[in-house]
């Protein structure tokens, strides 16, 4: 319909011209239709639907997580973990840990991750903070506690490797985001 409207030596002005309408006249909230030189063409203006457009989108609610992690000491070193390729911020090194199931304390939660990832025992001893941190699709809540190391031989089944650091050395891995939030937390030593 609109085709015979548009120079075509100069489409641009025509679209510009719509985008100048709809920002000055066909607002999405108190549209000025007695201002608009086409309304009489306009069948949101003739139904009386003005107030129905655009239609709005209902937000979805953006999933939040709980998740606890440990800061695993043997000999003032500590144990970081790589995360699998294959995963979200794969190839990075954090520290381990996961999601807390419902009715789990977040200590439980610790023990029972790093026995899945690590296939060792641990025991957590002492609070050091906790952050928020948003990613594009969801949210989450890191609770971190130290922990020691209590027994058995690390293996890669979670992750795709480890390593025992020195804690100076964390700055120079890289690690999401969310675990930079608490390298300022960890002393040098363990506490």
């Amino acid at each position: 319909i609109l085709n015979n409207e548009i120079d075509p030596s100069e489409p641009g002005n025509f679209n510009q011209a719509l985008m100048d309408l709809g920002r000055l006249i066909c607002k999405p909230r108190n549209p000025h239709c007695n201002k608009c030189p086409i309304y009489s063409n306009c069948l949101s203006y003739i139904n009386k639907t003005t107030d129905s457009y655009p239609a709005r989108r209902i937000k979805k609610q953006r999933p939040h997580h709980e998740i606890g992690v440990a800061v695993i000491w043997k000999n003032n070193k500590i144990l970081i973990s790589k995360r699998k390729k294959e995963a979200m911020l794969g190839g990075l090194w954090e520290f381990p840990g996961g999601k807390i199931d419902a009715k789990e304390s977040t200590e439980e939660c610790i023990k029972r991750e790093i026995k899945e990832e690590l296939n060792i025992d641990i025991m957590p001893y002492k609070y050091i903070n906790s952050i928020e941190h948003a990613y594009s699709h969801f949210s989450i809540s890191m609770h971190a506690f130290h922990c020691n190391f209590i027994s058995g031989t690390p293996k890669a089944i979670g992750c795709d490797k480890f390593m025992w650091i020195k804690v100076k050395d964390i700055v120079s891995l890289p690690f999401p985001k969310a675990n930079h939030k608490l390298f300022n937390d960890i002393p040098t030593i363990q506490p």
